[in-house]
């Protein structure tokens, strides 16, 4: 959330005029962008590997640091939260890849930024299509400042709660009796289509469970763990400010099955002459294939359409603190008029709801 130092504000707003959620207008989206559709497949087996569906990211971090310039992404930290960390080798980069499925911490990666453009390095920014609209809302309407500014997004579902995750981290570490040492959040091991959460432990056990039963992936993929403004999210469209916005391309294996091998495909949108420009650099590196808009978002409706916010999700957050984990995410995964009755009462019916939910 954000915060300000009161005692050396000024007074002067500009964080809230710059701000693309506060004012709409401070970052324009063209309602006329119908953007290029491409399917991407890493000729590189191992790079593919790496990331969560067909490797495209890892391409362009690459393309990017032989240009001499420097990678903006989210990777875990010490903790296992997730920031948003500055890049200039191949190496560095490697720790940007794969998804996380949580809130990214920016830091101070918009400065960072504007101060390598200002000294005519080429940056590639990742993340969030509101990071991007903010990124561009910091730098303002300098274009000769942004010529060497490449960003890409993703069809995002949302970005659950740090809160939410760390609560989980702690319970599966306590479970384990052991410290986390590795963690992927889709996990290739039983085939891209049924990725799942690998989390590796220091004493050598392992966390291993298809995204279809772990109970912090059906939380998040059912929106009871989402910040409280991706429920009303202007990004949710075909429109970005980002030149490329990566996605998986589920349903390849219907529509064009010579690609799908089940170790990920990507659906890359292109945006802008910029993003078409990355697509035709990575051409050498990819199997790359133009397609049809329509029949290639068929399976990707979800991240262009309004989230309604779940029945649960206020009381969902009071509890997180108060109850067991485990039962707390099995409890609001199920639907019921019961359960829902039980989240909009009174004391009394909060204490009504955490007998249920501790008996569950």
């Amino acid at each position: 959330m954000p915060t300000a130092d009161e005692s050396r504000c000024n007074g002067c707003k500009l964080c809230i005029k710059s701000c693309p959620i506060c004012h709409a207008s401070s970052v324009s989206i063209s309602s006329k962008n119908i953007p290029l559709a491409f399917a991407a497949v890493a000729s590189d087996y191992d790079i593919r590997k790496t990331a969560s569906s067909g490797g495209v990211f890892p391409l362009l971090t690459r393309h990017t640091i032989s240009l001499g310039g420097t990678v903006y992404g989210a990777q875990f930290d010490e903790h296992f939260m997730v920031s948003h960390a500055r890049c200039e080798t191949w190496q560095e980069c490697q720790a940007l890849f794969g998804s996380k499925y949580t809130q990214s911490d920016l830091g101070r990666s918009y400065a960072n930024i504007k101060s390598d453009l200002g000294s005519g390095r080429a940056v590639l920014f990742a993340g969030t299509p509101c990071q991007v609209a903010g990124l561009h809302a910091y730098l303002g309407i300098n274009h000769k400042l942004k010529e060497k500014l490449f960003c890409c997004d993703f069809l995002c579902h949302g970005v659950p709660s740090g809160r939410t995750w760390q609560r989980y981290l702690q319970w599966r570490e306590k479970e384990a009796d052991s410290p986390a040492s590795d963690i992927s959040f889709r996990s290739k091991q039983n085939g891209w289509k049924n990725y799942s959460i690998l989390i590796n432990f220091q004493n050598e056990q392992q966390y291993l469970c298809s995204y279809k039963k772990d109970p912090f992936l059906r939380i998040f993929l059912a929106d009871v763990s989402l910040r409280e403004c991706c429920y009303n999210c202007r990004f949710r469209s075909l429109n970005h400010l980002a030149d490329l916005t990566l996605a998986d391309f589920w349903g390849i294996w219907k529509i064009y099955p010579d690609l799908d091998d089940d170790n990920g495909a990507s659906l890359v949108l292109c945006h802008t002459d910029k993003g078409k420009e990355l697509m035709h650099n990575l051409g050498g590196d990819c199997e790359l294939r133009q397609v049809e808009l329509k029949p290639a978002l068929k399976y990707n409706r979800g991240a262009l359409q309004k989230l309604s916010r779940p029945w649960g999700r206020t009381s969902f957050f009071d509890d997180l603190d108060a109850l067991p984990i485990d039962k707390l995410f099995q409890w609001y995964r199920h639907k019921s008029f019961w359960r829902n009755i039980l989240c909009r009462g009174d004391e009394m019916t909060k204490k009504l709801r955490h007998r249920s939910i501790l008996k569950s």
